[in-house]
């Protein structure tokens, strides 16, 4: 009942069959129909009414029980089925020999014979009803023999296969083999080849079947043979072999024809003189089975025909010619040459001669050494020219130019060639002009056979300039403002005549003194041939300072109270270095320390010239501190074993460090990772100046385990069928997690009931952190 109030009520229950609590709110009932209690409220007396109708239910439910067939060779499974009502909420328990599946079901699947039996159990009142079914099985396989006939070969080309079966019966018969010729649905085939045959024989009254092979050999290879000619007949060749290769090599018998055997006709090789074709037919005695070949004789007695011709004549320019053949056939021939003066080409169809003469040559053809011959003729004009020369005199300051002459002899038409330093005119001429001393050659050439002939002439010149050099004794330049320019000459009597920018003075001796860079001319002339000569002398100067590079601008920070500043210079060595403004390193090297903020000057002056260059360097301070913050992502529980922590800052760039009991990773990054509740220190340091900021970060760690404990309030008896589990938890906030083998109601609550005996536990999750506790071994009695 469910009362309202809930208490101060007295309860009065009446029906059939009332086991225990009738004068509580909840009585036991053992037997069906209607129960009503009137409850009493004692604070007014007044009274209400209500009934409950209880129902049985103990029928049992009907089944009967049929197989789908036998099992035999083909049918491997059969169904075993159920018909129940009701039809729904059962529950089935099968035995036998050979359940495949379906045990909990209404049908099985078997592959066995036997009986089956089935118990089924109707869920809504646990009553049960029983039957049986048998499964019957055929399975024998039959017995069978196999026997051949005999073997084939050329002579016997069939043979049977026959088959016994037992027991007595009907049985289909499917045979395979590669020369069936009849009876592959039978007992008995006919075959025509060798092979394995293969019958499949099939009880036709239960589908079982058994395959037996048997071979047939087979005997019907012919020889093989084939046939070659030991060469063709040709002039030199009157007869050849024709051989024959057959396998087998011994029980063979030979039979030749052809137009020209003269020996061997019944054995493998015969003896032929004649060209045509030749038949041998092959017989394997073993089996009386032949094959033929055929090999065709050639022969070739046509001499080769051949012409000869020379490229041309010989004479002073052309030392050799080619003398030529043109034979049919091209290929396949030898040569054999003779003559006066062969250079080389003797075995090939062209020569190489270098004499006047006549030359033969005999060519064989290599196919049928059948020959021919030719011969050819070459001419030879080797006449050279007689040539004398002279000239008109030497070469000097004043006579700038000279003839040289030729004579040349037998009368006819030549041409000539010159070579020489100076040819003014007529090189290709017998008369030349030139205007330079040395020896000058004249090659003529007899036009007719073009035979030459070569000869000198001297020229003497006296054309010698005077010598000279100069060199200046220094560079202008800071130090140096004028130099002098000093020349040699030889010989020492000549005049001079000097040119330039800045000449101070000796413009008329061997030595000047020049104020300004640039190109100093000097000509100087010899007295004696009025022959002059010419030099330059380049003056430089040097005033350039040195170019000065600074290595930048440097900052004072956090972590650098003091700074590198430094400079480069071209050049960079031979100079004098000066820092200014008040450098806390050395003042005289390229790279020095400044230790407060400014400008800077550093001076390098070239020790060469003294010139001097200048750069500065700023120096600026830098002290900026990084802003920073950093969050955690939660809070650590039971469910969460860690958290990250994110640092962020706004200035770049930056490094990470962190500080704390419970980092697993991380560290060094952003973001960390912490196992462990408690206060982490985030330090973000500005690595461009080395100032730093630090900020705390606290995570919470709530692991706390709730208490619970659980006892039952009583032992289940004939008058109690279910008692309760009741628990204590603190805190109040959990979920419920109950387990045992009889919990009726209150799974998912603080307390259950329950109506079977045995071990109950209970885990308990607190909603806040997810910790949980466990109570195990809570015992209830029966």
């Amino acid at each position: 009942t469910t009362v309202t109030p809930s208490s101060g009520i007295t309860y009065n229950w009446s029906g059939p069959g009332i086991v225990s609590g009738s004068g509580t709110g909840t009585i036991t009932v053992n037997q069906s129909g209607t129960y009503q209690v009137t409850v009493t409220n004692t604070a007014n007396n007044c009274t209400a009414t209500a009934s409950q109708n209880v129902v049985q239910n103990t029928t049992p439910p009907s089944i009967t029980a049929a197989t789908s067939g036998s099992l035999n060779c083909t049918t491997n499974t059969v169904l075993v089925s159920t018909t129940v009502t009701p039809s729904s909420g059962i529950t089935y328990n099968w035995s036998g020999p050979g359940i495949v599946s379906g045990s909990g079901t209404g049908t099985i699947t078997v592959n066995q014979g036997g009986t089956y039996q089935v118990t089924v159990t109707n869920t809504a009142n646990n009553c049960t009803a029983s039957t049986s079914q048998s499964v019957a099985m055929d399975n024998n396989v039959p017995s069978v023999s196999i026997a051949s006939s005999g073997s084939l070969n050329c002579s016997t080309t069939s043979a049977q296969i026959s088959t016994t079966v037992t027991p007595a019966g009907t049985y289909t018969y499917n045979w395979t083999g590669p020369g069936i010729v009849s009876g592959g649905s039978t007992g008995t085939i006919t075959v025509n080849q060798g092979g394995t045959y293969q019958v499949t024989v099939t009880n036709t009254a239960n589908s079982c079947t058994v395959a037996i092979n048997q071979s047939i050999t087979q005997n019907t290879t012919a020889p093989s043979v084939s046939a070659a000619a030991s060469s063709s007949l040709n002039c030199t060749t009157n007869t050849v072999l024709v051989s024959t290769t057959v396998t087998p090599s011994s029980g063979i018998t030979y039979n030749w024809s052809g137009p020209g055997i003269v020996s061997g006709s019944g054995t493998g090789t015969i003896t032929v003189n004649q060209s045509g074709t030749y038949q041998v037919t092959v017989t394997n005695t073993a089996n009386n089975c032949t094959a033929v070949t055929s090999q065709a004789v050639t022969q070739n007695t046509t001499a080769p025909s051949i012409t000869a011709a020379a490229s041309g004549s010989l004479n002073c320019t052309t030392n050799t010619v080619l003398v030529s053949t043109t034979v049919t056939p091209s290929s396949g021939i030898t040569y054999n040459w003779s003559g006066p003066g062969i250079v080389s080409g003797s075995g090939t169809g062209t020569i190489t001669v270098n004499q006047g003469g006549t030359y033969q040559v005999t060519v064989t053809n290599t196919a049928n050494n059948c020959t021919a011959s030719t011969s050819q003729s070459v001419a030879m004009d080797s006449n050279v020219p007689s040539v004398t020369i002279v000239s008109t005199g030497s070469l000097n300051c004043s006579t700038t130019s000279a003839q040289i002459s030729t004579t040349v002899t037998p009368a006819g038409t030549y041409t000539y060639n010159w070579t020489g330093p100076g040819i003014v005119s007529g090189g290709s001429t017998g008369t030349i002009t030139v205007n330079q001393g040395g020896t000058y050659q004249v090659t003529v050439t007899n036009t007719a056979n073009s035979c030459t002939v070569a000869i000198n002439q001297s020229i003497t010149q006296n054309t010698t300039a005077p010598s000279v050099s100069a060199a200046a004794n220094g560079t202008l330049d800071c130090n140096n403002f004028t130099i002098q320019i000093t020349s040699t000459v030889n010989p020492t009597s000549v005049t001079y005549n000097w040119s330039g920018p800045g000449i101070v003075s000796g413009a008329g001796t061997g030595t000047i003194t020049v104020n300004q860079p640039g190109n100093y001319n000097l000509v100087i002339t010899d007295p004696a041939n009025t022959c002059t000569n010419t030099t330059n002398v380049s003056v430089t100067q040097n005033t350039t300072a040195p170019t000065v590079t600074s290595g930048g601008n440097a900052t004072l920070t956090c972590s650098s109270p003091s700074v590198n500043i430094s400079a480069s210079a071209t050049p960079n060595t031979g100079v004098t270095i000066n820092w200014l403004g008040g450098v806390c390193g050395p003042t005289n090297t390229f790279t020095t320390q400044a230790c407060s903020p400014g400008t800077y000057t550093i001076e390098v002056t070239d020790n060469t010239n003294g010139c001097t260059g200048t750069n500065t360097v700023q120096v600026v301070p830098d002290s900026n501190l990084p802003d920073i913050s950093a969050t955690p992502s939660g809070s650590i529980n039971c469910s969460i074993s860690s958290v990250q922590i994110v640092g962020t800052s706004t200035t770049s760039p930056v490094s990470y460090t962190w500080a704390g009991s419970g980092i697993t990773g991380g560290n060094g990054t952003p973001t960390i990772t912490v196992n462990q509740g408690g206060t982490y220190t985030l330090t973000i340091i500005n690595t461009s100046n080395g100032c730093s900021n630090s900020t705390l970060i606290t995570v919470v760690e709530n692991t706390n385990t709730p208490t619970a404990s659980a006892a039952a309030n009583g032992t289940l008896d004939c008058n109690n069928s279910t008692i309760q589990i009741t628990s204590t938890v603190n805190p109040s906030s959990v979920t419920y997690n109950w387990s045992g083998p009889g919990i009726v109601s209150g799974a998912g609550t603080g307390t259950i009931t329950v109506n079977q005996p045995g071990t109950y536990s209970l885990v308990v999750t607190d909603a806040v952190n997810n910790c949980t506790t466990s109570v195990t071994n809570i015992s209830v009695s029966q």
